[in-house]
């Protein structure tokens, strides 16, 4: 019965993926057509670095939040989670303030960074921060208490909204790239609200203890530089590509990508789902479950991605016109990486739960400097086909990493069990 409801989980958080995907298609199809590639690839490269941002100031603090929450006994939680609430509002105030800061300080001195994107462009898209770490600060105490129902229809909402003011303001009011930030900026507003209402459902009260804060701040800085160097090893081709090459390169580029990312709906909704689970049974009794899952998982994804790799010109075609034809070639290389970010993100929830943080830390940053690395020799050249080849590469890379914290992780700890029984 435990299995059926993981499984009904998982395919509810797939469904309401894909009707985000259904979302996130209409507002390529619409930014495609009425931006063009140069419009897009400023889309692209302005998103990427509140994403940046995101990544470094967000502090990983929600995977921190999941591994203390499971760590604590019954009887503990729901204080631990009145003090995880008001140990989050602390992070959202004080990183976004230090996040506007550092964005201004650095557009003053060091302009070039942000090369072709218009500072009220910047600012616009910058508003979108603290609803950004909010949002994942949030989900994450929704996954501690298994409302992982609320979290879909968040997910939804956040799309819908967007869409709807996009339609308005690009389609109909012809805004451009403003009508697209403000847009998103009105999902991620309204998101929070219904999320933040949902947890006051769970437990209306906030306790502010700045020693558990302390103790989140250690265990963020461990795993920390796990986000930045998973962000740097899939976002910095397209900050590089913005600098190497042409922001149509980028445009189709990173088409390329979020056809990519679609790919991973179904690894990332089990994921979601195991990490409820193994906060609710702790890491050890939560794997059988998870190993069936990610069996499951990879064996459907192989057939998902023979088809959308014979499809892919026409899926192409459809979505952003012959502008981005390209796209689809980019797009066929990247379906093989998606296969090694899939075990990386099916994997996650053991690590997180088993609180191995400088490990996984090392591993990502092992991998992000490769990615870096090779972009800065393959791009200039190569252009986008060079950061395909550097993605491709490390995403296997991960595969191993993974596959050496599992004999180490879970293998050997299944033998020490079985030794003392």
């Amino acid at each position: 019965m435990m299995m059926r409801d993981f499984i009904y989980k998982i395919l509810s958080t797939a469904t309401a993926r894909i009707i985000n995907l259904f979302l996130s298609i209409i507002i390529l199809m619409i930014t495609a057509r009425y931006l063009g590639p140069e419009g897009r690839g400023l889309i692209a490269a302005t998103t990427t670095w509140v994403g940046l941002y995101f990544t470094i100031l967000c502090f990983s603090i929600s995977p921190v939040t999941i591994y203390i929450y499971a760590s604590a006994h019954v009887h503990e939680k729901k204080e631990i989670f009145l003090q995880l609430r008001g140990a989050h509002r602390i992070f959202v105030v004080s990183l976004t303030l230090i996040g506007w800061f550092i964005l201004i300080l650095t557009y003053l001195f060091t302009p070039n960074i942000y090369k072709g994107i218009p500072f009220d462009i910047l600012i616009l898209s910058f508003l979108l921060l603290p609803f950004m770490i909010l949002e994942n600060y949030q989900q994450s105490l929704l996954q501690c208490v298994d409302r992982v129902k609320t979290i879909n229809v968040a997910m939804v909402m956040n799309k819908s909204i967007a869409v709807v003011v996009l339609v308005f303001l690009v389609g109909f009011m012809k805004i451009g790239v403003y009508g697209v930030l403000i847009a998103y900026l009105a999902g991620q507003a309204l998101v929070y609200i219904y999320q933040m209402v949902s947890i006051n459902n769970v437990y209306k009260k906030v306790v502010y203890n700045l020693t558990l804060v302390k103790k989140m701040l250690v265990q963020s800085v461990k795993l920390h530089l796990n986000a930045i160097a998973s962000f740097f090893f899939t976002s910095t081709d397209i900050i590089m590509l913005n600098y190497f090459r042409s922001t149509s390169e980028v445009g189709i580029y990173q088409l390329a990508v979020q056809l990519m990312s679609l790919l991973l709906i179904i690894p990332q909704s089990a994921s979601v789902v195991t990490y409820s689970k193994v906060a609710e049974l702790g890491v050890d009794n939560a794997w059988p479950y998870q190993r069936k899952i990610m069996l499951i998982v990879m064996g459907l994804l192989s057939i998902i991605m023979c088809f959308i790799y014979f499809l892919s010109p026409w899926i192409v075609l459809l979505l952003a016109g012959r502008e981005f034809l390209e796209s689809s070639s980019v797009f066929r290389y990247l379906i093989i990486a998606s296969f090694g970010q899939s075990i990386s993100i099916l994997f996650a929830p053991q690590w997180i739960g088993r609180g191995i943080f400088i490990t996984v830390s090392i591993l990502s940053l092992i991998t992000a400097i490769a990615n870096v690395i090779m972009n800065f020799f393959f791009i200039p050249v190569h252009g986008i086909y060079g950061a395909v080849w550097s993605t491709i590469i490390t995403s296997f890379g991960l595969v191993l990493g993974n596959l050496y914290l599992y004999r180490k992780h879970v293998v050997k700890t299944k033998g020490r069990r079985a030794n003392v029984t």
